[in-house]
């Protein structure tokens, strides 16, 4: 019994030891760092270009960590970002105002967001238009997506060239960017930011020690379980849009050292999407946008007005979402009618709106190629049903119905308007299989208006801030594209931007 005993104290002992050993070493690296900084910002999108740049203009020594082998990771699809008073909208003839918009948008999300988080944003979003063009950024001026008020401002040459340009000016700037380096770990001490681990393309840690750090590695899209977790969505049956390594980096470091987070689970919907298909393809633009289209679910009904799609993409997901199976309909005249005409919805800057899809049957056969290609096609409504396995009466009835509406001009079931009601009386006849498309997702740590990251008491973490997709409080439960058009770019930017300005107050450098 009395050897027994001894054994398991040695055994402790050993285990108490290799835990100190542990501990020790843990200390030594921080002790040790292999590099220093004022402020190191981790991911180089939209925000954390910003933020570095704007960290450099007030004197701070900065690092900027990114994953992949390039800078701009989605911002490089943005087409625009919002803004509000800018220069554009006064030349243009806009008079909305931010007192307007932050009432409108209050009214939208039904009060969720932080109101002091959404004024600030509004009241700074046109001196960053100003700030950006400053920095070579050019714009081509102000639009508006779908029914939305024009406070969209178009980037020429689209995201790449936005991209290009926030590099340029952080390299000049002497942002210290390291490229194919991943944030893993927060370093903190008493409670405060001391600096982050990080992760070298060969495996191997880097230490830096710095008092303040801005997380902005563009949410969790790429993550399936988080995906799933916060959002509720099987990732098998969507379709991402966007540049890939969006794995909840910054939001999981951040739920680490204690942060609160905030609507979590909000993304932005890109409508239906065509499994493998491109956005803003042509025949991307005629499957998924046009307010023509039939949409029936897995029993062969209408579920929506279809024209949302184009109106509304963010509402337009939250309706394919609500669904099992989705397709939309349309017959040869229809499509014939985007290729010869023009189509009546466009993808924002990519397809716009008018654009003749001469492309579209090419593409088609393409996909069609392709044993999953998510097209069918029949001479016949009852052949149809059968393609995609819904009831073959209940499809029947359904456009029968429909061709009624159209030749009454009067859709009884979804108020569609007339405008939009085409009959589709004879075939051949398509069906295209829509899922579920997401873009990003919205909700993150829990900041104030500084971007300072809080926890779960509502307590600023000290050193400790967010941004871009990384920051949450912004939305509801759906992104606006009604109000606030290209509203995540430009929250990007701003949050970066805040981030930067109160990090330098924080390090007593402003």
């Amino acid at each position: 019994m009395k050897s027994s005993s001894k054994k398991i104290v040695v055994s402790l002992l050993i285990l108490l030891t290799m835990l100190s050993c542990s501990k020790t070493e843990n200390v030594a690296t921080l002790n040790h760092p292999d590099l220093h900084a004022d402020l190191v910002v981790v991911g180089a999108g939209g925000a954390g270009l910003s933020a570095a740049i704007q960290a450099r203009q007030l004197g701070l020594d900065v690092v900027l960590l990114e994953k992949n082998g390039y800078p701009g990771g989605s911002t490089i699809m943005a087409e625009g970002m919002f803004a509000v008073g800018s220069h554009f909208q006064k030349e243009a003839g806009v008079k909305t105002s931010s007192r307007d918009v932050l009432k409108s948008v209050e009214e939208y999300h039904h009060w969720i967001p932080d109101s002091t988080l959404l004024k600030k944003f509004f009241e700074s979003s046109a001196e960053t238009i100003d700030w950006l063009e400053s920095l070579g950024v050019k714009f081509t001026g102000v639009s508006f997506m779908g029914d939305s008020v024009q406070t969209w401002h178009l980037f020429k040459g689209k995201g790449e060239e936005y991209v290009s340009s926030l590099h340029k000016a952080a390299i000049e700037a002497g942002v210290n960017l390291m490229l194919e380096t991943p944030g893993k770990e927060l370093v903190m001490e008493k409670g405060k930011v001391k600096g982050i681990i990080a992760e070298k393309k060969d495996g191997t840690k880097l230490s830096i020690e710095a008092p303040a750090v801005i997380l902005a590695t563009g949410g969790y899209s790429d993550n399936p379980e988080m995906m799933r977790k916060y959002a509720g969505i099987n990732p098998e049956n969507a379709v991402q849009i966007g540049m890939p390594g969006r794995t909840g980096d910054g939001i999981n470091m951040g739920i680490d050292v204690g942060a609160a987070t905030s609507n979590l689970g909000t993304v932005v919907f890109y409508g239906g999407n065509l499994k493998g298909v491109p956005y803003g393809t042509h025949l991307y633009t005629a499957s998924a946008f046009q307010p023509t289209m039939v949409w029936v679910n897995q029993d062969g009904v209408r579920f929506a007005d279809e024209s949302i799609a184009g109106r509304n993409f963010s509402y337009s997901g939250n309706a394919i979402k609500s669904q099992d199976k989705v397709y939309s309909i349309m017959n040869k005249a229809n499509l014939d009618y985007l290729v010869e005409k023009g189509c009546i919805f466009g993808t924002g800057e990519y397809t716009v709106t008018g654009t003749k899809l001469t492309d579209l049957y090419k593409e088609m056969n393409e996909q069609l190629s392709k044993s999953d290609s998510g097209i069918f096609i029949a001479d016949s409504l009852e052949k149809l049903a059968a393609l995609i396995h819904v009831d073959k009466n209940a499809l029947l009835t359904t456009m029968n119905n429909y061709n009624s509406y159209c030749e009454a001009g009067n859709d009884e079931e979804f108020d569609k308007a007339p405008t939009f009601l085409v009959s589709m009386s004879e075939g051949p006849y398509y069906a295209f299989a829509l899922e579920v498309g997401y873009f990003t997702t919205v909700g993150g740590l829990t900041v104030n208006k500084d971007a300072q990251v809080l926890d779960l008491d509502g307590k600023v973490i000290p050193g400790l801030y967010a941004a871009g997709s990384d920051a949450g409080g912004l939305y509801g439960d759906s992104y606006d594209v009604v109000y606030c058009a290209g509203s995540q770019q430009g929250w990007a930017v701003n949050s970066g931007r805040f981030a930067a300005k109160d990090a330098a107050i924080f390090l007593g450098k402003e």
